[in-house]
């Protein structure tokens, strides 16, 4: 949960622990989304002098460009990612009881593919 939006140091405060961390790192594709999220929401180029568009000639990693909001889409496929992980998870958890599941080769098979 971000904190403190209006002052000039926002802070981050776990839901889980209440520890606020002193240091954050975004990693990969989930930590991306989440670091131009909360960058969005401290509005950090607004606190530190910068606009998107100063920023859009330079290369970005994120989903967007620095300080923009992502469409429709682009939630969309971000959204996905989750989904495939939840996906994962399951097969993991019936693995874990010795059962083979696999939804690609279900729809593959609801399909008529192969």
């Amino acid at each position: 949960v971000l904190e403190a939006c209006d002052t000039i140091v926002p802070r981050l405060r776990n839901n889980l622990t209440g520890e606020q961390p002193i240091v954050l790192h975004g990693n990969g594709h989930t930590g991306r989304w989440f670091m131009q999220g909360l960058w969005r929401e401290m509005r950090f180029l607004e606190r530190v002098g910068l606009t998107p568009a100063q920023l859009a000639h330079l290369p970005h990693d994120g989903p967007v460009p620095p300080g923009t909001i992502p469409d429709e889409a682009t939630e969309k496929n971000w959204a996905a990612t989750f989904q495939l992980y939840r996906i994962i998870e399951m097969q993991m958890a019936y693995a874990r009881d010795g059962i083979e599941w696999d939804p690609w080769k279900e729809a593959a098979a609801q399909a008529g593919v192969g």
